[in-house]
């Protein structure tokens, strides 16, 4: 499910953009509720998605084999959902892409499971993954409190990261992740 998640990702950049699949502003005109789910497979560029796609393949399989496909993908969307739902009460515009939310998510999930285990961070520095993800957590609340880096989508990482430790806390795990 993760390869085909990314895959999905990839294959959107290809044949993109699709604006009607990106999440704008409920007042928009060009808001649907579908797009709470479908701006997870659309990005703003390369770089974005290569970073998602890094970032879920990384982790997303230790994830995946420890709750099974199908509640795998419904925790990416799950953490994608609330992710969308936390932009668009702070977004005063749009439109909201990418699958940061859902990775988050993921990533908090897989912290929480697996708080010991190392991590390589941007800077190629191997790190406990809850610090890591307590550092990218305090990030983005300061950036999202000061309007720092308005382009990216501080809230929707919250948001993510707070649905992925309600289903990482609740979620019954052979051991470790």
């Amino acid at each position: 499910m993760t390869v085909s998640l990314a895959l999905v990702c990839v294959l959107m950049q290809l044949t993109g953009p699709f604006p009607s699949l990106q999440l704008w502003p409920v007042a928009s005109p060009n808001y649907g509720g579908w797009q709470l789910i479908t701006y997870q497979f659309q990005h703003g560029g390369w770089a974005h998605l290569v970073f998602n796609a890094l970032a879920l393949l990384s982790f997303g399989p230790r994830v995946e084999r420890t709750v099974g496909r199908v509640r795998f993908l419904c925790y990416f969307l799950a953490c994608g959902l609330v992710g969308g739902f936390l932009q668009l009460a702070t977004m005063p515009s749009g439109p909201l892409v990418g699958a940061s939310a859902s990775v988050f998510g993921l990533f908090a999930m897989f912290s929480l499971q697996n708080h010991d285990g190392k991590v390589i961070t941007p800077l190629v520095v191997p790190m406990p993954a809850w610090l890591v993800l307590a550092m990218y957590a305090a990030l983005s609340v300061i950036c999202w409190w000061q309007g720092w880096l308005p382009m990216i989508a501080h809230a929707a990482h919250l948001g993510g990261i707070v649905m992925g430790l309600a289903f990482g806390a609740t979620t019954k795990s052979p051991g470790h992740l």
